[in-house]
């Protein structure tokens, strides 16, 4: 869907802040760009949409050189997102939402029925919402209401450049978790900027780790955490490892697959669950076992003491530096 082909940025000033840039990503899944501050991330999301034109290299987006395609035409088919989230002020959410929508020509009964599923699909009442300003939302709506601006004329592809990064921390988790919701529902391709590893292991299938302008490390959000390949990987995770652990393992490796819970009324898991999650759900439940459903599909049942045992197994294996 997006490919880097021995990609340089330097800026008129000498600064150059992407380097032999390769990198392929995937249609259909998240990227999530991690770095600290200077690190070339942001550029490289610029880079795509052509907000910024890169030095030497090749870039293609669906197959074709991005230097090929108008610019404007580029932008009006990929979402974009920001920290700032850069809602009109002087505009009506529903507005806001239709602006690219409009400039693309779209019939205004098309435009409202999309302005509707968006806002439906993120939470918040169309009757209610639609004719505010911006101003009168919170953080979290507003932060809403730029992600279905993105949306807002179906683009395959999503740039979002620290999108959370301005709501406080529980706005911001509630938002990452309904996000992720999303993303199963919008199935697009979203290339993901930000700083912070809880988001990037959260909302990443994979990450691409940068620093100083070069890509030091492309693999998935568990493999991250377990296998840093290089001293300035294990120094980025830091102190941080069991607690990122708990949110890239799965409960798949503790799980029972041949007891039977069909018939119990109780809160599902899946597969694909976390640690943390699986622990969430029985401190919420306070029982002892849960049920394992992939769909409709049972697919065995969780002891909260096989649970427990292999988290204190994860933490003797941290203490000892394993």
């Amino acid at each position: 869907m997006i490919r880097f082909k021995e990609v340089w940025k330097t800026f008129p000033d000498g600064n150059t802040v992407v380097k032999n840039l390769n990198l392929e990503i995937q249609e259909g899944e998240t990227l999530v760009i991690l770095g600290k501050s200077g690190s070339g991330k942001t550029t490289t999301l610029k880079l795509i949409n052509r907000l910024i034109d890169l030095t030497k290299g090749e870039l293609y987006v669906k197959g074709k050189n991005i230097l090929s395609i108008d610019p404007i035409y580029l932008r009006r088919n990929i979402g974009y997102a920001v920290q700032e989230i850069g809602l009109f002020p002087h505009m009506t959410v529903e507005d806001n939402i239709a602006i690219v929508p409009k400039l693309l020509g779209w019939d205004r009964k098309k435009i409202d029925d999309r302005i509707d599923q968006l806002m439906e699909m993120l939470g918040l009442d169309p009757s209610e919402f639609r004719k505010r300003y911006p101003l009168k939302l919170s953080g979290g709506q507003r932060q809403r209401i730029g992600v279905a601006r993105a949306l807002a004329a179906d683009p395959p592809i999503i740039l979002m450049d620290e999108p959370f990064g301005a709501l406080d921390p529980m706005t911001r988790e509630k938002t990452q978790k309904e996000f992720l919701e999303l993303e199963s529902k919008i199935k697009k391709t979203i290339v993901f900027v930000t700083h912070d590893l809880y988001e990037a292991v959260t909302m990443g299938d994979r990450i691409a780790l940068m620093d100083q302008g070069e890509l030091l490390q492309l693999t998935t959000p568990r493999a991250f955490v377990e296998n840093p390949p290089s001293a300035f990987s294990d120094e980025f995770l830091g102190q941080h490892r069991f607690q990122l652990s708990l949110l890239t393992k799965t409960i798949i490796e503790c799980m029972d697959p041949s007891s039977n819970m069909k018939r119990k009324a109780l809160p599902r898991l899946n597969p694909r669950s976390t640690l943390i999650e699986a622990l969430n759900t029985f401190k919420q439940t306070q029982t002892k076992s849960l049920p394992v459903y992939a769909g409709s599909s049972y697919r065995g049942e969780l002891k909260k003491e096989r649970l427990l045992d292999q988290v204190v197994d994860m933490l003797t294996k941290e203490s000892q530096g394993q």
